[in-house]
């Protein structure tokens, strides 16, 4: 399920396999390899949690929404997602952007 939702968000991006593993990094440096990619995206291998971790970062999703269950993934727009990452690179957290959105009147 998990590796399925990563080949997803990997493939709505537009990116390889190998352009993915450019933005994640092991936690004592390095990257992980395709070969790895290519088995958790199959089922055919699990990851250890930090590793799912990393991946979700660089996705730029929760690691509960990738990892939670069915009831939590949601179509996730490109839009949805721009908006997301310039949050992120202003530091204002989603809930914050709302109340001052709802002040704007």
């Amino acid at each position: 399920m998990v590796g399925q939702r990563l080949k997803r968000l990997r493939q709505l991006r537009g990116w390889s396999q190998r352009q993915a593993l450019e933005r994640v990094r092991r936690p004592r440096g390095g990257t992980y390899s395709q070969g790895f990619l290519s088995r958790v995206e199959k089922g055919y291998a699990s990851a250890p949690l930090y590793a799912y971790v990393h991946l979700a970062t660089a996705f730029e999703v929760e690691p509960g929404r990738l990892m939670g269950s069915d009831e939590t993934q949601k179509p996730i727009t490109e839009a949805e997602m721009t908006m997301v990452r310039v949050l992120r690179k202003l530091g204002i957290s989603p809930d914050a952007a709302l109340a001052r959105l709802a002040r704007a009147d």
